[in-house]
């Protein structure tokens, strides 16, 4: 407890320390596990299967999410809502996605697949209506961490075609 004190830290942070492996595939380090014993002052972990590259890391950084295709009005410029979600640290924990339009859940972790697509963070929830939203987005990242937002947009056009394309971002 006196090394997390030493390093700025508390025992609450003590949850987002873990064993990370390198996957050599996308460049990215996983989390695998792992339990800190801060008396000690180690992190431990009992199940390494396979040789690789391993580290300690600590992960507080929410997720982060941006919308693509909302001017500076916060107004819909297309049919459908563009987003991009990402983590650069830990990864997104997709299991954990919910979408809501209006209250109503379009996307969660069961169907995540159907308008996020994992390798490249594009979320695209299509066929907005023409009107007022609120759109609310929520998700984990593999430390834990939330990002949770709501945001309140504008589609002013049924047919986008009839946009004058002021305040393109």
């Amino acid at each position: 407890s006196d090394d997390l004190s030493n390093a700025g830290l508390t025992e609450a942070d003590e949850i987002y320390f873990f064993i990370w492996k390198f996957r050599s595939i996308d460049h990215k380090f996983v989390k695998v596990g792992g339990e800190l014993d801060a008396a000690n002052n180690k992190v431990s972990y009992d199940n390494v299967t396979t040789n690789g590259i391993y580290g300690i890391g600590y992960d507080r950084t929410k997720p982060e999410v941006k919308y693509k295709n909302l001017n500076d009005k916060d107004e819909l410029l297309d049919n459908y809502l563009y987003a991009t979600i990402k983590d650069d640290f830990s990864g997104i924990d997709n299991k954990t996605l919910t979408v809501k339009i209006d209250n109503n859940t379009v996307l969660n972790g069961d169907n995540a697949s159907k308008y996020y697509d994992i390798s490249t963070g594009k979320l695209l929830i299509p066929d907005v209506t023409k009107g007022e939203h609120k759109i609310e987005i929520s998700v984990y990242d593999t430390a834990g961490n939330l990002y949770s937002d709501e945001k309140n947009i504008e589609k002013k056009y049924d047919n986008m075609s009839d946009y004058d394309g002021d305040n393109v971002p």
